[in-house]
């Protein structure tokens, strides 16, 4: 039942992007993304604090955001999610395609 109650507190998070002034990305060059993060709560009306009963406080939810291969990694972020967020990664494009 543990386990279950643990998947069904598990959020839905919907992430859409968009390379800004994605014209003129090239290799090693800045590349900008804007990305959106949104949770649908599924009736709930806030988001709770995370199931982590051996935790001796109240933890919140938090997210990272990683941007890279199984090689390298470009850009990584922590983000705190309510309903819905904005976040925007500055990162090198790589020397490679």
């Amino acid at each position: 039942m543990d386990i279950v109650r643990v998947c069904n507190h598990f959020p839905h998070i919907d992430l859409t992007y968009d390379v800004v002034d994605d014209d003129n990305v090239r290799a090693r060059n800045d590349v900008n993304l804007q990305m959106t993060l949104e949770q649908d709560l599924e009736g709930r009306t806030e988001v709770g604090p995370v199931d982590a009963p051996r935790y001796p406080k109240t933890k919140k939810e938090g997210w990272w955001l990683v941007v890279g291969d199984t090689k390298s990694k470009l850009a990584i972020k922590r983000v705190s999610l309510q309903r819905k967020a904005k976040v925007k990664l500055d990162f090198a494009a790589p020397g490679e395609a």
